[in-house]
C-alpha cells in the first residue's frame, strides 16, 4: 500500500536549539495506514549526512496530518517548517527504534515553485529530491540506535538486497 510522506526543513533559529537539544534539522512525516488515524509517524534527522554515532535519527511523537501540506511558523516559539519534498512510499516496517521504507514517487514540494529568495534551501531541496529519486526501489532506513543500523555511521542507508549497502548522502551520486 502506498503511503504519503513529506520531508520538511525545520528551522529553529540561528544559534537556538529546541528543548530536546536539536538545532535546525529535517522532519520526516509518514502517513502510516493510509493516514486513517489522522496522525503522522514522525522522525527527525540532522541535515548533514552521513550521521555520526552521537547524532542519530530520532523518533518524534506523532504529528497532525496537516504537516504533509504545511509550511510556516510553529506555535510555542519552536521555529518554522518548510516542505522540501513530497511523495509516496511503501512502509516496510516501523517501530520506536526505526522506520524502513521504499520510495515510490518523489517531487519537489509545491511551495518551492514560488520565487526562492533562499538559494541554500532550494539547493538542499534539489539534492534531497535527487537522492531520494536515485534511491527509488531501494530500502531506506532511519534508526535511533547504532545496534539497529546497517552502516558504521548509524543512520540513513539504502540497501537493495541486504548485502549491497550504501550511504544515503545528499550531494553524492551512487
Amino acid at each position: 500500500m502506498s503511503e504519503r510522506f513529506a520531508v520538511s526543513l525545520h528551522r529553529v533559529g540561528a544559534g537556538r536549539c529546541l528543548s530536546n537539544g536539536r538545532g535546525d534539522h529535517f522532519d520526516w512525516f509518514f502517513a502510516a495506514n493510509g493516514g486513517e488515524s489522522g496522525m503522522l509517524v514522525t522522525w527527525s534527522t540532522p541535515i548533514c549526512w552521513p550521521l555520526a554515532d552521537d547524532n542519530l535519527s530520532r523518533r518524534l511523537p506523532d504529528h497532525r496530518a496537516r504537516y504533509l501540506e504545511y509550511d510556516g511558523e510553529i506555535s510555542g516559539d519552536r521555529g518554522c517548517v518548510q516542505r522540501l519534498v513530497t511523495g509516496t512510499c511503501r512502509l516496510i516496517r516501523h517501530d520506536a527504534m526505526y522506520i524502513e521504507f521504499v520510495v515510490e514517487s518523489i517531487a519537489m514540494a509545491d511551495s518551492l515553485n514560488a520565487p526562492m529568495h533562499d538559494h541554500d534551501v532550494a539547493r538542499l531541496a534539489i539534492e534531497l529530491c535527487d537522492q531520494l529519486a536515485a534511491s527509488k526501489g531501494d530500502r531506506i532506513r532511519l534508526s535511533t540506535s547504532a545496534d539497529t543500523v546497517t552502516n558504521e555511521q548509524g543512520s540513513i542507508v539504502t540497501s537493495t538486497d541486504g548485502d549491497d549497502r550504501r550511504d544515503f548522502t545528499p550531494g553524492r551520486r551512487h
